[in-house]
C-alpha cells in the first residue's frame, strides 16, 4: 500500500494536479457584492446678489393694542319719576273710593232686600280695597323717590343738611295716618243716624274726600322724611374729607387745612 499510494503521488503530481486539500485551498472565494452609489450631493446655491432697484422689506410698524374699556359709572338716579308718580297714584285711588261708598249707599237703604245689600257691601269692599291699594303704592313710590333724590342732592351738593325734612316727615308721615283712620271713624259711626239720602251722601263724601286730601299729606311726608334721611346718610360720603398738609413758602414754612367746612 505505502508503494501504491507513492507511485498515486508521482503522477498526480506529473499531470499537474494537486492534492485534494490543495485543491479545496484554492477554490475561488465570491466576489463581494457590489456596493450602491449614493447620489451626489447637490450644491447649496450661494448668496445671490441683490439686483440693483431691489428694496428690502421694511417691517411693518405695530399698532399698539388699545387699552382695556374702563366700566362707565352709572348714573345715579334722581327719583323725580317716583315722586311724581307716588302722589298721582293717590289720587287715582280717590274716585274708587267714592265709587265704594255709592255701591253701598244705593244698594242698603231702607227700602233694599238683604241680597242687593249684600252686593252692594262687596261692591263697596272691592272698590274701597282698590283705593286702599292705590293709597299705600302712592305713599311708598313716595318715599322710594325722596330717598333717591336725597342720594343724588347729596352727591351734588353735600355741603347742606337734611335735618329740617327729616323732622318735617317725622311729623306730617304719622300724623296723616292717624287723621285717615280718625275721618273714616268718625265720619262712619253717624251715618247710620242719618234720616235720609241726602245725609248718608254728604257724609260719606266729605270722608272720601278727607281721607284722600290726608293720603297725599301722607305721600309728601314719606318722600321729605326719605329724602332727608337719605341726604345726611350720603353727604359724609362724598364730603371732601378735612386733610392736613404741609406748606412750603420763600421764608416760610408750615401746615394747610383743606377740606370743606
Amino acid at each position: 500500500m505505502p508503494i501504491a499510494n507513492l507511485l498515486l503521488a508521482v503522477v498526480l503530481s506529473s499531470t499537474g494536479e494537486g492534492s485534494p486539500e490543495e485543491a479545496v485551498a484554492t477554490e475561488p472565494t465570491p466576489a463581494p457584492a457590489p456596493v450602491a452609489e449614493q447620489p451626489a450631493a447637490q450644491p447649496q446655491p450661494g448668496y445671490q446678489e441683490p439686483q440693483p432697484g431691489y428694496q428690502e422689506p421694511q417691517p411693518q410698524p405695530g399698532y399698539p393694542e388699545p387699552p382695556p374699556a374702563q366700566p362707565i359709572a352709572a348714573e345715579p338716579e334722581t327719583g323725580l319719576g317716583m315722586l311724581i308718580a307716588g302722589p298721582l297714584t293717590v289720587a287715582v285711588g280717590i274716585p274708587f273710593s267714592f265709587l265704594g261708598n255709592l255701591a253701598w249707599r244705593d244698594n242698603c237703604g231702607p227700602t233694599s232686600s238683604n241680597r242687593q245689600c249684600a252686593d252692594g257691601t262687596m261692591g263697596s269692599l272691592g272698590a274701597h280695597t282698590v283705593t286702599a291699594i292705590a293709597f299705600t303704592a302712592g305713599i311708598t313710590l313716595t318715599g322710594v323717590g325722596g330717598s333717591r333724590r336725597g342720594k343724588y342732592d347729596a352727591i351734588q351738593d353735600p355741603t347742606r343738611s337734611g335735618t329740617g325734612m327729616l323732622v318735617g316727615g317725622a311729623v306730617l308721615l304719622p300724623s296723616s295716618l292717624i287723621g285717615m283712620g280718625m275721618v273714616r271713624l268718625f265720619l262712619w259711626l253717624p251715618t247710620p243716624d242719618c234720616q235720609n239720602y241726602d245725609c248718608v251722601e254728604r257724609t260719606q263724601n266729605i270722608s272720601s274726600v278727607a281721607v284722600g286730601g290726608l293720603a297725599l299729606t301722607a305721600s309728601i311726608g314719606a318722600g321729605l322724611l326719605m329724602y332727608g334721611a337719605s341726604y345726611n346718610r350720603n353727604k359724609y360720603r362724598y364730603q371732601t374729607p378735612v386733610a392736613v398738609l404741609p406748606q412750603f413758602g420763600r421764608g416760610y414754612a408750615g401746615l394747610g387745612l383743606a377740606g370743606q367746612f
